[in-house]
Order: structure tokens, then C-alpha cells, then sequence
């Protein structure tokens, strides 16, 4: 069955007071997770907002929004499609993935998964290292993650029918991040890889579908260089 992922991430300003926010709520999980995020020497799939990630070595995500893949302009949705093979894929989940691949323009998997690399030119791009612990609160998942490189982040989710109202599912997420009012949260428009880009390739991670706000004044100039490289020439 389709899902939709909602979700709101932040991130957290005063670490300090995670663990009494913490024993506000249900506690589920504790575990390491390691994403890797596959993309071409150029990011192309980062530059359109979409996100393929093989977690843990045991399964691929694929991610993406579909109204931002057809309009450039949209900035960052609260939902996004999410879709999930175990690895090794199975003979029965392979034909589901590439509807899902073929509709990104992608090549199908047609023998195995280095071969499916190779097609599309993708390679190992940036690695996610994580400690999240898991919790429930009024029926959603807050999750908060210690991000190697990056620090602490809280995320709210929840995974929906595409019958149910997206906006009404994420207003309730802003009435439950509100009553954390002991956490200083900044919202984050953009995912964990991208700002682990952004300390390793600033260049490349501007080239992002999905930037921070702070950093979008960067844009004339990058897309200026990108018209003109003797530019950057002529500063050397």
C-alpha cells in the first residue's frame, strides 16, 4: 500500500535540554543507523530533490516529492513519497521499484544491484552517521538524531494514507513541537546529506534542489560562475 511520509525536522540549538524534554514522552528505540546516498559525480539527483539511500546495508529508500519534481519553484513540502525494498531485492519487489525508477527517468534494475549503479552512473555520494532515539507522542514519532559532523536534530513524522489531509496532519505536528517550548528548534529546509555536502562541497551542496534559507543569496553568484567559469579564473 502507498504511503506519504509527513514530517518536520529542526534543528536543535540547546542540546542540553533534550533529556528532560525526553522524559516527556514514551520512549521506543535507541539505535545507530548509517545512510548512504547515491547520486552521480554531480549530484543530478540532488539538484532535483530526489533522494535514493541504501540504509544499513539491508534496504533502499527511495524519496522524493513529486509537485516539486514538476515545479522547480516549490520549496520544500512537509510530505513526500517514500518507497523501501529490502536488499537483496527479492524477484516480486523488482518490478515495483522500476515503475518507481522508470517514472524518475531512471534506469531499471535489470541483474543486480552494481549493474543498476553502473547504468545510472551512481556511486556511494554522502554518507549519514546516527545515533536516533525513537519516541511517541499523541500518536506520532518523534525521533530525536545525533548526527555525526552535524550535531542534534528533532524530527516529527508520521506515515500516511494519501486519503488523509496533509495539512491538517502537519498542523498537529506544529501544536505538539509547540508545547516542547524548553527546546530552541530552528526549522531545517533541507535534509541531513545535503548539510554534510555543505561542509565537505559547498559548491556542489548549492547546487542542491533544497538549500538553507541563509544560504540562497549565494545563488546569483553561483548560477553567474556556472555561465561564466573564465570568472573563476581570472581570480586565481
Amino acid at each position: 500500500m502507498k504511503t506519504v511520509e509527513i514530517e518536520l525536522r529542526f534543528e536543535i540549538l540547546n542540546p542540553q535540554s533534550i533529556e528532560p524534554v525526553c522524559n516527556t514522552l514514551t520512549f521506543q528505540s535507541e539505535k545507530r543507523i548509517i545512510d548512504c546516498y547515491l547520486d552521480t559525480s554531480l549530484v543530478d539527483l540532488l539538484k532535483k530533490g530526489i533522494y535514493i539511500r541504501v540504509r544499513d546495508s539491508k534496504k533502499i529508500d527511495i524519496k522524493f516529492n513529486r509537485a516539486c519534481l514538476n515545479d522547480p519553484t516549490l520549496e520544500l513540502q512537509s510530505s513526500c513519497e517514500e518507497y523501501s525494498f529490502t536488499l537483496p531485492l527479492q524477484p516480486e519487489a523488482i518490478n515495483a521499484c522500476n515503475q518507481i525508477l522508470e517514472s524518475l527517468s531512471l534506469h531499471p534494475f535489470t541483474s543486480n544491484f552494481d549493474t543498476f549503479l553502473q547504468h545510472n552512473n551512481l556511486k556511494n555520494s554522502r554518507i549519514v552517521d546516527k545515533i536516533r532515539k525513537s519516541y511517541i507522542k499523541e500518536g506520532f514519532t518523534i525521533v530525536i538524531d545525533k548526527v555525526a559532523g552535524l550535531g542534534f536534530f528533532l524530527e516529527i513524522e508520521l506515515m500516511a494514507l494519501p486519503s488523509e489531509s496533509i495539512e491538517e496532519v502537519t498542523q498537529q505536528m506544529k501544536e505538539i513541537i509547540s508545547s516542547l517550548n524548553v527546546l530552541e528548534l530552528k526549522p531545517l529546509k533541507t535534509g541531513y546529506d545535503s548539510l554534510i555536502l555543505r561542509k565537505n562541497n559547498f559548491e556542489q551542496y548549492l547546487q542542491g534542489r533544497f538549500i538553507l534559507e541563509e544560504d540562497k543569496h549565494l545563488l546569483p553568484a553561483l548560477k553567474k560562475f556556472h555561465v561564466n567559469p573564465s570568472l573563476n579564473r581570472a581570480t586565481k
